[in-house]
């Protein structure tokens, strides 16, 4: 009888535990995916201009975060994106042949085809930036 009484439950943890990759994946897929995860998950974000980086293949959409800048890089797909950030060297400094210098620390994560630059060390925009994407490839 107990076993009959868990079984609904059992059942709902199984359907959303099978539907969180999906969700995780459609943040990695766009840069509005990602921005609504980030709503989601409490933040207030602004899509503000494309920025031109010489040292990527495709521009970068500023989104404003909480207050603070980051840029979202969106691929074609997966194998694109793992292209351009393989040219990023360990500590985030070095893009392909270019030596960039930086306003602060610079954090580099990628998920799917999204690649997400950080530049600060505001402690809370870290953490929800590595709860959304993991932990970062490159930089500080």
């Amino acid at each position: 009888m107990k076993n009959a009484r868990l079984l609904p439950l059992m059942v709902a943890i199984l359907l959303l535990s099978a539907c969180a990759p999906a969700l995780a994946q459609n943040a990695c897929d766009s840069v509005d995916g990602f921005a609504g995860a980030l709503r989601a998950d409490g933040a207030e974000v602004e899509v503000a201009e494309q920025i031109e980086q010489d040292f990527f293949s495709v521009p970068a959409q500023r989104l404003v975060v909480n207050g603070e800048d980051i840029q979202v890089l969106a691929f074609a797909s997966k194998d694109a994106a793992s292209q351009d950030a393989s040219q990023v060297s360990a500590d985030g400094y070095e893009i392909g042949t270019a030596m960039v210098t930086w306003i602060a620390t610079p954090h580099f994560f990628q998920c799917g085809n999204l690649i997400v630059l950080y530049v600060g060390d505001n402690a809370g925009m870290l953490e929800l930036l590595e709860g959304q994407l993991g932990a970062q490839f490159a930089g500080g």
